[in-house]
C-alpha cells in the first residue's frame, strides 16, 4: 500500500518516517529508505545513532543512483556497461561532427563545447522526463520547427553510437525499472522515500515498479494544496502523479512542529502570501546584516555563526546557505578560517580550475597556438613542472616582460635579454636571476619539446591521449599529487585531500576515453584540448566532511539541513537569491513555452523556475528552528532580493546590522581584533583593552589596506630620499610604503610603454646635446646628418638592451616610427641650443647634499639632473636646470605645499649651495617637453604635421628670473620657493621616518583657480590598486597637503 505523507517545511515528515523506522527494525522488518544523494550520509548516520547496530541488519539508506547497482549484486546485470558522464560527451561531440552537414541553425556552433554540453543536457532532461525525441520531428514549421527537427537528428545518431557492449548512463534508471518486472527485490519490504520535493518521470517509473513489489511504500512530500502561491507547483505534481495507484493513503502532517521560535513558524506559513499582515510578537529571532560587498558578506557570516557557538549553539547546529555556494568558494570557507570557524563546503566543486587539469590543457594549449605567453605561464604555475616555485615566478615574469612565444621555449639558445626590462644596467642580481631563468628554460624546454615532439610524430586521438599520459610520467605527476594529498592531510584539509586523489581518477579517466571513443581518429592539437576541456568538465569534486562538529555550508536547491537551531542565508541579492530565470538551452524562452503546451519538457518554463526559486528559498527559511540571519549587499548595483524583502516585510521589529559600523561586527574574534585593533576607537577600543590587546603590536601585525596605517620604521636618526621617492610619498604615502618599504613591483612589460620611452628620449638627447655641443662639424645641423646621428643611437640602444638577441616585432615596429620623430626633436633641440645664451655644463648630473631637520633628522637627498646649462653676466654665473619629460607634466610653484614638483627646486638649491664661490644665482628651472609618444603625424612625407605638433608643445614650464620672458619672477621670490622647498622636504622626511603610512591620495580634481592643479589622478594607474583596496574610495581622497593634514589630526 502507498503512504502520502504530506506537508509543510518543518511539519515533522522526515521524523514521522523515521518513527515508523524505528518500529520496523524492531520487528527485524526489512526496509529500505530512499533519499537524495545530498541527504544519504547525514541520513545513514542518523540511522545508526538513533537504532544502534541492529539497524545495519534491517535498514539501507540507498539513493536511486545507487538502488541498481544494489539490486545488480544480488540478480545480475553488473556487467553491463555504461558510459559516464565524460564518455557521453565524447560520443555527442562524435554526433554533432557526423550530421555537421545536415545542419543549418545549429551549424555554426555544433563543434563548440558549450553546445555540446546544451544538447547533453537537452539528452538528459527528455530522457528523465521519459520524452522520445522523435516527437521533435513533428513540432512544426518555422525557426522552432527547423531547431527542433535538428536537435532530433543529432539526438538520433548520438543515441546510434550506443549498443549491445555500452549504454548511456542516463538511461540507468529507465533499464533498471524495466528489470524490476523481472527482480523481486523489494519484495516483502518496507520502503519509504524521504526529502524529496519531485520526481522525474524515470524516478517515477521506478516508484511504480516497487510499489508492485513492496509490502508498504510511504513517500513524503514537502507540499500544501491550499497554498496560492505556486511555490509548490513541482511538489503537488509529483504528490498528483502517486495518485494513479489505487491503494493509497494521505497523510497529512501539522504545520510548525520544527520551531521553536513563534517568529520563524509564522515565516514559514506566510513567507510567499501577499496579503499577510507583519508579525505581531517579538521579531529578535530575524535578523539582517547589510553589506557591501561579498568579501563583506563572508565577514559577517563568520561573525554570525561565532555569535551563535557564543550563545551555546555547536557549530554543527548552524548552517549557511546560499543560492550557488560554488560562486562564493574561495572567499566565503577562507574567511570562516580566518576566524577559526570549522567549515564543510557542501557543494561539487569544478574539475578544470584545478591544477593538474591546468596543466594538460595548457600543455596542449601550448602546442596549438605556438607556445603563447600566457599559455606556458598556465603551464608553469600549474605547480606541476619541474621547477621550483621562486624559479616559476622568474621565469614567468621574464616571459611576460619580454613576450617570450614560439620555439624559444623549446630551444637550447640561452636567454640574454635584462629581466628588468629596457635596461642597460647588467647588474650581479640581473646576471644571478637570468641565469636561473636559463636553468629553469632548460627544465621546461626538456618536458615541453618531448611533448611536442610526441603530438608531432601523431595526429589522432589515440596518439594525443598517450603524449598526455607520457607527459604526466615525464613530470612524476603520480607522485606530485601523492605528495601534495599528504601534506593537505597533515595541514587537516582531508577534504582536500579527498578531492585531490580524486581528481587524479578522473584525469586518468578521461584520458582512457580520448584513446578509446577516439581511437585513430585525425585530431588537431586546438580540438584535442577542446575535448580534454569538455571531458573533464563534465566530472565535479566532492568529499565528506573530516569533523562532525562543523558549519556546513549548502546550495538551497539540493542541500537538505539536519535539523538545524539557526541559519544563515547568505548573499540574498536581487537576482541572485532567489535566481533569476534564465535559459540555459538551444530553445529560447517562448520557444521552451511552446514546446511545454505539447507536452515536451526540454527545460522548465520561466513560471516554473520562478515557482522553483521561490521554493528553494522557503525552504532555506524555514530550515531553522531558533534563528535566522539574512545577509546581502548594497553596495554598487546591488540591492536585497524579493526573497529577503519579504522577509523584513514579515518581520518589521528585526534587527537590521550595517556591518562594520558598530564594535561588534568589528571585533567578533580574535583575528577580527587584531585586524582591526590599532584603529579602534571608542566602544570598540573598550572591547579591545578588555581582551588585553596590544594596539600597536597588531598595528604592525596589519598595515595594508588601512587608511590610517602607521608602521615602525627604521629610524637610525638618518633617511635617504630621492626625487621619485618624494613625489610617490606626496602623492599617497600608502603607495611609498607598498614600493620602497615592502618592495612590491609591478611586472615590467618591455615594450615602449611611456616610462619605457621615456629611458629611451633620455639616453638620446642626452647624447646628442653632448655630441652636438662637442662637434662644431655637425653645424649646420642638415636632414642626412640628423638621419645618420638617430639610426646611430638608435641601433646601439637596441642593441645595448637586447644583447643582440631578437626583440619583439611590435617593440621593433616601434622604434621604426621613433626615428623619424628624434629627427624632429633634434633639430628642435639643436635651434634651442643655438638661439640660447645659456650653454650646458652638464648632462646627467648626480646630485648629492644632506639635510638637517630641527630634530636632528638627518636627510640624504641624491638624483639626477637631466642637463644643467650656465651663463655669467656681471661676474655673477646664473644657472638654468633642465628635466626632460615625455609626457604632459607642467611645473607649477604651487604644488611645492603638496610635495610635488620638488625635484628641479632641491636640484638648484643643491647647486647653489655647492657653488657659493664664485657666486651662483638661479636663473630658471623648469621641464622641457618631448611629447613623442604621440606618433599619428609622424608618418606624414615631410613630418610637418608632427613638427607643428611639437612646436606647439616645446615651450618650456617652469620658473624664471629673467625679465625678458613674460612671466618671470624676481631673485628674491625665487630664493623664497627655495626655502619652502627645503621646509617642504624636512617636514617631509619626518612624516616617514615616523612610519605614517596611511592610504590617503591627493584629490586630482583639487583646482587652483578655474584649472586643475595635478595632472593626473594618482590611484588611476597605481600599480597597487589589488593591495589598497581604497581607490575607489572618495572618503580617503586628501585635498589639502599631507603635512597640513597630519598637522590637523595631530
Amino acid at each position: 500500500m502507498l503512504h502520502r505523507i504530506i506537508g509543510r517545511a518543518g511539519s515533522g515528515k522526515s521524523e514521522y518516517i523515521k518513527t515508523l523506522l524505528g518500529e520496523k527494525i524492531e520487528q527485524n522488518a526489512q526496509c529500505v529508505v530512499i533519499v537524495p544523494v545530498q541527504q544519504s550520509m547525514e541520513y545513514e548516520k542518523d540511522v545508526c545513532v538513533r537504532f544502534g547496530a541492529k539497524a545495519n541488519l534491517c535498514a539501507e539508506v540507498l539513493t536511486f543512483d545507487r538502488l541498481p547497482n544494489r539490486t545488480y549484486r544480488e540478480y545480475g546485470e553488473l556487467a553491463e556497461n555504461y558510459t559516464d558522464e565524460g564518455g557521453r560527451a565524447l560520443m555527442m561531440a562524435s554526433a554533432l561532427e557526423k550530421v555537421r552537414g545536415e545542419l543549418e541553425e545549429f551549424a555554426p556552433v555544433c563543434g563548440e563545447n558549450s553546445f555540446i554540453q546544451k544538447m547533453i543536457e537537452t539528452s538528459r532532461v527528455l530522457k528523465e522526463n521519459g520524452i522520445d525525441h522523435k516527437l521533435l520531428s513533428g513540432v512544426g514549421a518555422g525557426r522552432l520547427g527547423k531547431k527542433a527537427r535538428e536537435t532530433d537528428r543529432i539526438l538520433c545518431e548520438y543515441d546510434s553510437m550506443f549498443g549491445e557492449n555500452t549504454r548511456d548512463v542516463r538511461d540507468v534508471l529507465t533499464v533498471y525499472a524495466q528489470n524490476l518486472k523481472r527482480m523481486p527485490f523489494f519484495k516483502g519490504k518496507t520502503v519509504f522515500v524521504d526529502s524529496f520535493n519531485s520526481f522525474t518521470e524515470q524516478q517515477q517509473r521506478v516508484l511504480d515498479e516497487i510499489y508492485s513489489q513492496c509490502d508498504e511504500l510511504y513517500v513524503a512530500i514537502c507540499c500544501d494544496a491550499e497554498d496560492k502561491s505556486e511555490m509548490f507547483t513541482n511538489p503537488s505534481l509529483a504528490y498528483a502523479r502517486l495518485a494513479r495507484h489505487k491503494k493509497y493513503e494521505d497523510i497529512e502532517m501539522q504545520s510548525g512542529r520544527r520551531f521553536v521560535s513563534p517568529c520563524l513558524a509564522y515565516i514559514e506559513q506566510n513567507l510567499w502570501n501577499d496579503r499577510a499582515p507583519a508579525f505581531g510578537g517579538g521579531c529578535g529571532d530575524v535578523r539582517f546584516i547589510k553589506c557591501a560587498s561579498v568579501f563583506e558578506e563572508a565577514e559577517a557570516a563568520a561573525y554570525a555563526a561565532i555569535e551563535f557557538a557564543g550563545s551555546g549553539m555547536r557549530w554543527r547546529d548552524i548552517v549557511i546557505i546560499a543560492r550557488n555556494p560554488e560562486s562564493s568558494l574561495g572567499v566565503l570557507d577562507a574567511v570562516l578560517q580566518k576566524h577559526s570557524v570549522p567549515c564543510f563546503f557542501s557543494a561539487k566543486e569544478d574539475t578544470l580550475t584545478k591544477p593538474l587539469s591546468v596543466f594538460l590543457i595548457s600543455a596542449l594549449e601550448c602546442a596549438a597556438n605556438d607556445f603563447q605567453t600566457s599559455s606556458v605561464i598556465k603551464l608553469v604555475k600549474s605547480g606541476y613542472m619541474p621547477v621550483s616555485p621562486s624559479e616559476a615566478e622568474l621565469i614567468t615574469r621574464y616571459a611576460q616582460t619580454w613576450n617570450i612565444r614560439g620555439k624559444k621555449w623549446i630551444t637550447d639558445v640561452r636567454w640574454l635579454m635584462n629581466p628588468d626590462g629596457f635596461s642597460a644596467r647588467d647588474t650581479k642580481n640581473n646576471l644571478r636571476r637570468l641565469e636561473i631563468i636559463n636553468n629553469a628554460r632548460w627544465k621546461i624546454s626538456a618536458v615541453l619539446g618531448d611533448f611536442y615532439e610526441k603530438l608531432r610524430s601523431g595526429n589522432t586521438y589515440a596518439s594525443g591521449a598517450e603524449a598526455l599520459y607520457g607527459l604526466l610520467l615525464s613530470v612524476n605527476a603520480a607522485d606530485q599529487v601523492r605528495a601534495k594529498a599528504k601534506a593537505l592531510r597533515e595541514s587537516g584539509d582531508d577534504a582536500g585531500a579527498q578531492r585531490l586523489t580524486r581528481l587524479w581518477d578522473i584525469v586518468i579517466s578521461a584520458l582512457e576515453q580520448l584513446h578509446d571513443a577516439g581511437g585513430e581518429r585525425e585530431v588537431t592539437p586546438a580540438v584535442l584540448q577542446k575535448r580534454l576541456e569538455l571531458v573533464l568538465g563534465t566530472y565535479s569534486l566532492g568529499a565528506v566532511p573530516a569533523v562532525c562538529d562543523s558549519v556546513i555550508i549548502g546550495g538551497a536547491s539540493v542541500f537538505r539541513a539536519n535539523n538545524p537551531r539557526a541559519v544563515i542565508l547568505f548573499g540574498a541579492n536581487d537576482g541572485e537569491f532567489p535566481a533569476s530565470p534564465s535559459v540555459n538551452g538551444v530553445f529560447d524562452r517562448d520557444e521552451v513555452r511552446r514546446l511545454a503546451e505539447r507536452d515536451i519538457y526540454i527545460e522548465d518554463t520561466f513560471d516554473r523556475q520562478i515557482a522553483n526559486e521561490k521554493l528553494f528559498f522557503y525552504l532555506a527559511s524555514c530550515s531553522a528552528s531558533e534563528k535566522l540571519v539574512c545577509i546581502y549587499s548594497t553596495g554598487g548595483s546591488q540591492r536585497p532580493s524579493i526573497g529577503a524583502m519579504r522577509l523584513a516585510r514579515l518581520c518589521p521589529g528585526s534587527e537590521t546590522v550595517v556591518f562594520g559600523e558598530t564594535p561588534e561586527t568589528l571585533v567578533f574574534s580574535a583575528a577580527s581584533a587584531r585586524e582591526h585593533s590599532h584603529m579602534a576607537k571608542g566602544d570598540a577600543a573598550i572591547l579591545l583593552r578588555e581582551k588585553g590587546l596590544d594596539d600597536m603590536s597588531s598595528a604592525r601585525e596589519f598595515p595594508l589596506c588601512d587608511k590610517d596605517a602607521v608602521i615602525n620604521y627604521i629610524d637610525d636618526g638618518t633617511v635617504s630620499v630621492s626625487p621619485s621617492m618624494f613625489e610617490q610619498y606626496s602623492n599617497c604615502p600608502f603607495s611609498f610604503f607598498a614600493k620602497y618599504v615592502l618592495k612590491l613591483k609591478a611586472n615590467p612589460k618591455a615594450g615602449l610603454d611611456p616610462s619605457e620611452l621615456g629611458v629611451f628620449v633620455h639616453k638620446l638627447l642626452q647624447l646628442f646635446v653632448s655630441e652636438y655641443i662637442a662637434d662644431p662639424s655637425l653645424r649646420p645641423l642638415d636632414e642626412k646628418k640628423l638621419a645618420l646621428l638617430t639610426d646611430r643611437y638608435t641601433d646601439d640602444y637596441i642593441m645595448e638592451v637586447s644583447k643582440g638577441d631578437e626583440l619583439p616585432k611590435s617593440v621593433m615596429y616601434s622604434f621604426g616610427r621613433l626615428r623619424k620623430a628624434m629627427c624632429i626633436l633634434f633639430r628642435k633641440v639643436a635651434e634651442e641650443l643655438d638661439s640660447s645664451h645659456f650653454s650646458p655644463v652638464a648632462f646627467e648630473k648626480q646630485m648629492y647634499d644632506r639635510y638637517v631637520a630641527d630634530d636632528g633628522l638627518s636627510i640624504d637627498f641624491s638624483g639626477i639632473a637631466d642637463r644643467i646649462d650656465t651663463r655669467t653676466e656681471n661676474g655673477v654665473t646664473e644657472v638654468r636646470i633642465i628635466d626632460y619629460k615625455t609626457g604632459t607634466r607642467k611645473f607649477r610653484a604651487e604644488k611645492l605645499d603638496f610635495g610635488l614638483d620638488l625635484q628641479l627646486m632641491l636640484y638648484m638649491d643643491v647647486y647653489l649651495r655647492q657653488h657659493s664661490y664664485p657666486p651662483h644665482s638661479p636663473a630658471a628651472v623648469g621641464y622641457f617637453p618631448a611629447k613623442i609618444q604621440t606618433f599619428k603625424y609622424a608618418d606624414a612625407p615631410d613630418g610637418a604635421g608632427f613638427e607643428k605638433c611639437l612646436e606647439s608643445s616645446l615651450r618650456m614650464s617652469g620658473v624664471n628670473t629673467s625679465p625678458d620672458e613674460k612671466k618671470h619672477i624676481s631673485d628674491e621670490e625665487f630664493r623664497k620657493l627655495l626655502a619652502k622647498t627645503e621646509s617642504v622636504l624636512k617636514k617631509t622626511a619626518q612624516l616617514i621616518v615616523k612610519g605614517k603610512m596611511q592610504v590617503s591620495p591627493i584629490d586630482s580634481s583639487v583646482k587652483d583657480g578655474r584649472n586643475k592643479l595635478f595632472d593626473k589622478d594618482p590611484c588611476k594607474y597605481c600599480d597597487n590598486k589589488s593591495v589598497c583596496r581604497l581607490s575607489d574610495d572618495f572618503r580617503v581622497k586628501r585635498r589639502s597637503p599631507l603635512i597640513e593634514e597630519v598637522e590637523n589630526r595631530g
